[in-house]
């Protein structure tokens, strides 16, 4: 019976911090964004603002081939140029927030519409904007659903472990 205690003691723990650490908003690149750009970091995601598609971007300490820091204009017309030319489906703007640049405040996002990209670094993909899903508020609770399943699952291993040692014999009928 011990041995069963201790396994439900672990598993509860590192059920939970293998399902929270899955879930950590550690900030990662997008692809080869960040190599392409010459910044440390470059993360892009497209959300829907009413109809239109647009890919927010945010590009952290960015350097020219040379390796000297790029001022926030250059650092947003290049991570836009990088960001036009790797869409798998076209958007309406590009918005780029360039973070921990020579003279930039940070936070201040530069938006390039469609249209400017296009007239500037040639045409950007072609294809049919799928709309991308708003998360709820309610939607992280379903992360918590395997973790129950696991809790649950090993509590009636338990329960059956427990009552067939104190001699209560289960009959289970199927059709």
């Amino acid at each position: 019976m011990t041995s069963l205690r201790a396994v439900l003691c672990l598993a509860l723990p590192i059920t939970v911090a293998l399902s929270f650490t899955g879930c950590a908003s550690a900030s990662s690149s997008s692809g080869d964004l960040d190599t392409r750009a010459g910044c440390a970091v470059v993360t892009a995601s497209s959300t829907m603002v009413g109809s239109q598609v647009v890919m927010d971007v945010t590009a952290t300490v960015c350097h020219d081939p040379y390796g000297h820091p790029r001022s926030v204009d250059a650092a947003a017309d290049r991570v836009a140029e990088v960001v036009w030319q790797s869409l798998r489906l076209p958007v309406d703007s590009v918005h780029v927030r360039v973070l921990g640049s020579a003279g930039a405040p940070d936070g201040a996002a530069m938006i390039f519409a469609s249209e400017n990209l296009e007239a500037r670094f040639g045409p950007g993909p072609s294809g049919v904007v799928w709309p991308v899903r708003q998360h709820g508020v309610g939607d992280s609770l379903w992360l918590l659903l395997p973790v129950a399943y696991v809790v649950a699952g090993l509590g009636m291993v338990w329960v059956a472990r427990a009552t067939t040692r104190a001699g209560v014999v289960m009959f289970l009928f199927r059709r």
